[in-house]
């Protein structure tokens, strides 16, 4: 009887363990190119894949596409983006907690201005939600109940570099539902 309970155990903590792994993306070190991502991104029951794939022309230098896996050997393009500018990062998040994820797609300007544009698939068409660039810095934080981004600069205090002197302090957006307000 122990050796049948101790051979179940062996057997469910491998399968657990098998599916935890299969569930998640691999980890993705910045730098390395493709990047792949699979999400069901517009809660229609199938995933998509996302790559992220840096271009040998000049022009543009990166590009996200979406695809979907129709059957075991068929994968469907359903569409692209271009990227215009130096892709640094991507977050996906779910900023109505209603299973559709949304991209959070950074990238540097050909002026050195760092951006942030939120996207949404919807349709098998990218959808732009939310877009913002700026000379200092922009700061997101997706994981609080309402999402926020942070734009311009924070108060030049003692030795910070204060490059960005003509902007003023940090101006908040905060997700409301459907699309990102400004915060009083």
């Amino acid at each position: 009887m122990k050796k049948l309970i101790c051979c179940v155990v062996l057997i469910l903590a491998f399968f657990l363990s098998s599916c935890i792994t299969i569930a998640k993306n691999p980890p993705v070190k910045k730098g390395k190119f493709p990047q792949i991502y699979i999400f069901d991104l517009d809660n229609d029951l199938k995933k998509e894949i996302i790559t992220i794939e840096k271009s040998p022309d000049p022009e543009p230098k990166y590009t996200i596409n979406i695809a979907r896996r129709e059957s075991k050997k068929l994968i469907n393009d359903v569409t692209s983006l271009a990227v215009p500018g130096d892709f640094e990062d991507i977050d996906f998040s779910d900023l109505n907690e209603d299973s559709t994820l949304q991209m959070a797609l950074y990238y540097k300007s050909k002026k050195g201005f760092t951006n942030l544009v939120i996207y949404k698939l919807k349709n098998d068409k990218i959808i732009k939600l939310y877009a913002s660039g700026d000379c200092c810095d922009v700061y997101a934080e997706f994981a609080s109940v309402l999402g926020r981004v942070k734009l311009n600069r924070p108060k030049c205090e003692g030795s910070q570099d204060c490059s960005c002197e003509h902007m003023p302090e940090w101006e908040t957006w905060v997700w409301a539902g459907e699309k990102f307000i400004k915060e009083p």
